[in-house]
């Protein structure tokens, strides 16, 4: 859709009014609502195939936007190559739960016809990661999505059928990393020390609890949990606090940051100038604890709150020490994902065995 958000704006009600001009033989006219534009980060996650990427939407609709009834939810998503124009729930525009769609733009013009939503004679495929630039499907085992995150997230491979890359496959939420200081959310590691390097520069880490306390115990724009103190249970999980160890101030563009000289550390906390007194959780920014980080033994932070990793992971499901015989983890499939060396589903030794059955590789009969 672009960048400018008066183009973008310009754009949505052009579109709605090519939907008017459709309608007007059954004396039906449509009203752009609200506008909603995604300009800092993604609401939802907007990879993968687009059936997947309507539930998402849908259950984000719901949660979120409390659709009423004579309400319809259409979320607009530039793509480079995709196969579908669009894709929503078929005969269900009247149910609320349900108005919601995905549009996508057809751009593979060596393969499709974006003006008809069409493949080309002989194109076997229009789009997707495994879909070769002769229109062809991959053969299986291509790399097709690289791992984001050396320890939380995995490779996928084209499976010789589907022009789209598997589903991304990565560590369960919950899963420890960085040698027992993070937790795998999403597949990243997240840690304090990981956080407070990218926001503030290198050699800064995650400051001591001491830190936290005396400045997420306030209520001002540098320590808050949403608007409020901290509870001391959830000190952890409100605006990120790091240490500083350089004589030299912090010099980054659009951040101030306001020191405090605790114990013997020179803690650090931050905020992007401009920025409103953020309450709600969704309107976080990087100068906050990023969900997933270890706030205690076994307790991870979710929304300004430190809670327990044991209601989060399904142990019934899958357990990697039991499950995957000890060589493997459990992925967000509940599947195990196996060490080299070791072959799915359950991690038995088999020489060149590796992955699990969801990264879309060919799995070798033991």
């Amino acid at each position: 859709m672009g960048s400018d958000i008066k183009t973008v704006t310009q754009k949505v009600i052009q579109i709605i009014g090519h939907v008017n001009t459709m309608l007007t033989q059954l004396k039906l006219t449509v009203v752009i609502s609200s506008i909603e534009i995604w300009s800092n980060k993604n609401k939802i996650p907007t990879t993968g195939h687009p059936d997947n990427l309507l539930f998402r939407f849908s259950d984000w609709n719901y949660m979120h936007l409390k659709p009423k009834s004579h309400q319809i939810t259409y979320l607009f998503v530039f793509r480079k190559h995709p196969t579908y124009i669009g894709t929503t729930f078929p005969g269900r525009v009247c149910d609320k739960n349900y108005a919601v769609g995905v549009a996508l733009n057809c751009t593979h013009k060596s393969c499709c016809n974006p003006s008809f939503c069409t493949l080309k004679k002989n194109a076997v495929c229009g789009s997707g990661e495994c879909c070769s630039q002769d229109c062809k499907i991959k053969p299986l085992d291509v790399l097709c999505r690289r791992s984001a995150d050396k320890e939380c997230d995995f490779n996928e491979y084209c499976d010789g059928a589907n022009s789209y890359c598997v589903p991304n496959t990565f560590a369960r939420n919950g899963q420890t990393c960085d040698s027992g200081t993070g937790f795998c959310f999403s597949g990243m590691c997240v840690t304090f020390d990981r956080q407070c390097e990218s926001l503030v520069g290198k050699g800064s880490k995650g400051a001591p609890f001491a830190c936290y306390d005396e400045i997420n115990s306030k209520t001002d724009i540098y320590g808050h949990c949403g608007g409020k103190y901290c509870n001391f249970v959830h000190l952890l999980c409100g605006k990120l606090v790091c240490t500083w160890p350089h004589r030299t101030l912090i010099s980054r563009p659009n951040l101030s940051v306001i020191y405090a000289h605790v114990r013997d550390d020179i803690c650090v906390s931050t905020n992007l100038p401009g920025t409103k007194f953020v309450k709600g959780s969704l309107d976080r920014d990087e100068t906050f604890v990023k969900d997933g980080s270890m706030c205690g033994p076994d307790m991870y932070c979710w929304q300004y709150q430190c809670k327990e990793v044991r209601f989060l992971i399904d142990y019934k499901a899958c357990h990697s020490a039991t499950n995957c015989n000890g060589h493997g983890v459990c992925n967000n499939f509940n599947h195990c994902h196996c060490e080299k060396g070791f072959a799915p589903p359950d991690c038995e030794p088999q020489k060149e065995g590796f992955g699990s059955v969801d990264d879309g590789h060919k799995i070798k009969a033991r």
